[in-house]
């Protein structure tokens, strides 16, 4: 999902009286409003800290199993520098901690399980 879509999805949910904002304007409105922000500086990571991730991706040493891939990870920060945004993620099995870039997302680290499963089995075939 592009940063210009998470954002209309957001503004398509958000409170506008009694009704959410997307079902008050049209399409066309809400892209407007996206693009203004973006374009005005506003950011909409692809994750939120709390975040449940998945990733294929382990040092040596860090006694995970290979049948455990993918790993799940929870994001614990997330790192705005305009140039290369990042996260911190924590790993559910030992609590190590590793940087992924928002641009590593589909590549070594995933939203879901689904992706990350997915990923795996065309590495390994």
């Amino acid at each position: 999902m592009t940063e210009r879509e998470k954002l209309m999805e957001l503004l398509c949910k958000a409170p506008l009286g009694n009704y959410p904002l997307g079902e008050q304007f049209s399409n066309g409105t809400v892209e407007k409003i996206a693009d203004y922000l973006l374009k005005n500086g506003v950011i909409a990571p692809p994750v939120k800290v709390g975040d449940t991730v998945y990733t294929n991706v382990s040092w040596t040493g860090w006694y995970l199993r290979e049948k455990d891939k993918p790993y799940k990870a929870k994001v614990v920060y997330i790192g705005i520098n305009g140039k290369e945004n990042h996260m911190n993620v924590v790993y559910e099995k030992n609590d190590n901690m590793l940087t992924f870039t928002f641009d590593e997302i589909g590549d070594r680290l995933f939203l879901t399980r689904e992706e990350a499963e997915k990923a795996l089995a065309e590495r390994s075939g």
